[in-house]
């Protein structure tokens, strides 16, 4: 439940990923520094034209491969991106799984421990796809999700 406490989990992982959404939307939408296509943020740009493709038609069997060659160098800053976002988008998912009360566990016990598994895959999915706009509202609409609609353990509200 949301209470008027400011130091709940529901309001450090809103703040949190507010931060993140913003600083995201600056970054790519302002400032648009050089360094921004290591970044896992998606696009197409690298892609053929579709249309391209036999035609206008879609072949099954045809490859659609990239017109800008990457080096190692890019490669390396473009999966070292992808980690770190992925870290920095998942952070906050720990502390709900925590906040839950589910604890550090090797099996699903519960449906909640599968939910978190699913929604972790999904957002390593979405980094590794390149799509660190997409992983990020998962992870916040998730989070927030399962704050609002399950109690919060009293065991660990206070760590967080």
């Amino acid at each position: 439940m949301i209470g008027k406490d400011r130091r709940s989990p529901f309001w450090k992982v809103a703040l949190y990923y507010g931060v993140l959404i913003v600083l995201l939307l600056v970054l790519v939408g302002i400032v648009q520094p050089e360094w921004l296509k290591y970044l896992p943020v998606g696009g197409l740009e690298g892609l053929p034209d579709s249309t391209a493709l036999t035609g206008g038609e879609f072949a099954l069997g045809q490859v659609m491969t990239s017109t800008q060659p990457r080096g190692f160098f890019e490669n390396a800053l473009n999966l070292f991106s992808a980690m770190i976002g992925s870290l920095v988008v998942a952070i906050p998912l720990r502390w709900v799984y925590l906040a839950k009360g589910l604890g550090v566990k090797t099996e699903l016990n519960s449906k909640s421990d599968s939910y978190f598994t699913f929604a972790s895959i999904g957002v390593g999915l979405a980094i590794g796809a390149g799509y660190l706009a997409i992983a990020l509202a998962l992870a916040a609409f998730f989070s927030l999700t399962m704050l609002i609609a399950t109690p919060v353990s009293t065991s660990y509200r206070t760590e967080i």
